[in-house]
């Protein structure tokens, strides 16, 4: 005897057809975590997204603008898309404490807690505060403006 597709019970051990309820667990959490995939892109400050979609192994090495290759040369180390970025005078979410203040200047005060081996900085970029920048060990992690 063949079962109808739009049975919701088995005819022959009237066990409940369908989707239990672990394989819908299952489901939601890789959906949430393609979610907040998409959510933490992350982005310079003041661009949109971009549209490529290309594979790690196809990733091209972005070129370097005449700005980009004077920070190159001063921080060899750093790559190509973030020396055009502060070149732009631009920030974005993971740049280094270093890599900031190349961009944006010295900032015009530190606040610095430590929390276990943590340290958090708030950089205060101007003396009437519009602008802070947070850090966590070094890395930047926010950045709150006033306007």
């Amino acid at each position: 005897m063949m079962i109808p597709k739009d049975a919701k019970i088995c005819p022959h051990c009237r066990k409940t057809l369908g989707m239990t309820m672990p394989v819908k667990i299952v489901i939601g959490l890789f959906l949430f975590a393609v979610i907040m995939s998409a959510i933490t892109n992350k982005q310079p400050i003041g661009t949109s997204p971009s549209t490529s979609s290309s594979s790690p192994s196809q990733v091209q090495e972005t070129a370097l603008t005449v700005k980009g290759k004077q920070i190159k040369a001063k921080h060899p180390t750093w790559d190509n898309e973030d020396c055009n970025t502060i070149a732009e005078k631009k920030i974005h979410i993971g740049m280094t404490a270093e890599q900031v203040r190349a961009a944006w200047g010295k900032p015009y005060k530190i606040n610095t807690t430590l929390t276990g081996n943590t340290t958090h900085e708030q950089w205060v970029m101007h003396e009437y505060g519009s602008d802070y920048v947070y850090f966590e060990n070094g890395v930047m992690t926010s950045l709150q403006q006033s306007k």
